[in-house]
């Protein structure tokens, strides 16, 4: 399956249950560290492309 853009951070949870618990704690983890700087949607681009 291709990588897809997350339109916001409910699909990425929501995704990110699909991979498995490890993934979504490190996800919802760089959210909280990178805040509100940056555009949101390259932070979430940012976290599928770590995959």
């Amino acid at each position: 399956m291709p990588p897809k853009t997350y339109e916001t951070p409910a699909e990425l949870a929501q995704a990110a249950r699909k991979y498995g618990g490890d993934t979504r704690r490190e996800q919802m983890s760089y959210i909280t560290q990178t805040g509100s700087a940056g555009h949101p949607q390259e932070q979430l681009n940012g976290l599928v492309s770590h995959k």
